[in-house]
């Protein structure tokens, strides 16, 4: 018998405080201080659109390297307006294929390559998110869950999230069995 569960647990909201800094600390600290123009780069799920909805306060892009023709051309026009700005691509600037004009103006910018999460962070992080849940995981299970699948930090919380759900609706206990279980129904190992 499956339990029902409700979704109650709110979401958590993208803030500054709960981003994994990792060794992003210098870029964490420009964020704060509130810095006028900012370009932050790197691959999916490293956490620029985190960091993007933790600042709303500036005119935030994501997405640059994506815009189109027209897009590029009110991007440039923001850059000749006074107020903050908060970019963020999959690119370094020089890489971006935008106009000339809009490249070199978001190389002005004050630029940070998001450096990935290390193992030991991630693990860190996916403890403190169960710990959070009121989870009870044991370590081998965070240790099988970086080993054993995907490595992206969403792919973790994803995983960790149903495996949470899981444990709930069938009642029970979290355990490594049970996460290659899960693992294996999802085609990630």
């Amino acid at each position: 018998m499956t339990q029902l569960l409700l979704d109650i647990q709110p979401k958590p909201i993208p803030t500054l405080d709960n981003f994994i800094v990792g060794t992003n600390s210098e870029l964490l600290a420009a964020l704060r201080q509130d810095k006028k123009r900012v370009y932050v780069w790197g691959p999916t799920g490293c956490g620029k659109t985190h960091l993007l909805m933790a600042t709303v306060r500036d005119a935030v892009v994501d997405d640059v390297h994506r815009l189109t023709e027209e897009e590029q051309v009110v991007l440039f026009r923001l850059f000749n307006q006074e107020g903050s700005l908060l970019l963020a691509g999959d690119q370094p600037p020089a890489r971006l294929s935008l106009r000339e004009d809009l490249r070199t103006r978001i190389a002005q910018c004050l630029v940070f390559e998001i450096r990935p999460l290390s193992d030991e962070d991630k693990l860190n992080a996916l403890r403190h998110h169960a710990k959070m849940r009121a989870m009870q995981v044991s370590e081998p299970v965070f240790r099988y869950m970086l080993i054993h699948g995907r490595r992206d930090w969403p792919s973790l919380m994803g995983l960790l999230n149903h495996l949470d759900q899981i444990s709930l609706e069938q009642h029970r206990v979290i355990t490594l069995p049970l996460l290659k279980e899960i693992m294996h129904e999802s085609g990630s190992v």
